[in-house]
């Protein structure tokens, strides 16, 4: 030191920094690359928000319309889309049985119907012919 708070630099470390530490350049270059770091992470996060937030505005926009029978797919689409990564394969599977589970809830719910409908008719009848012991011989006399 030649002065009171002055530093000299050393010959033996010449070109390294006063301290050891990485220089300038070094540091700036480190600090960009952590930067450009964030800021792609950032960027792909925002980018799957927005497919997220389309997707649930897709969602949102039929159901206001009222859109009751939902998009069937077939297992070939499904597994083409599990292959191409847009979906995974335990989306794929859950979709398929979802579709299943709805198609055969929608034959037995019309199945009971019938039937429903059937016996009713079943249970008329029985009441006329309760009510009107002859009518079933009158209606083969008219034939």
């Amino acid at each position: 030191m030649s002065e009171q708070g002055e530093i000299t630099p050393d010959p033996d470390s010449e070109g390294e920094g006063s301290s050891g530490d990485a220089s300038p350049d070094k540091e700036r270059e480190a600090y960009r690359t952590g930067m450009h770091a964030e800021r792609e992470k950032r960027q792909a996060s925002e980018q799957r928000e927005a497919e997220l937030r389309g997707r649930l505005s897709a969602l949102e926009e039929s159901a206001s319309r009222g859109d009751s029978r939902e998009t069937t797919f077939t297992r070939a689409q499904l597994d083409a889309a599990a292959a191409d990564g847009r979906i995974t394969e335990a989306e794929a599977e859950r979709i398929y049985e979802s579709q299943m589970e709805r198609r055969i809830s929608e034959r037995v719910t019309a199945a009971v119907e019938e039937s429903t409908a059937a016996n009713g008719v079943v249970s008329e009848i029985q009441s006329y012919k309760t009510a009107i012991p002859g009518l079933a011989t009158i209606s083969k006399r008219a034939t």
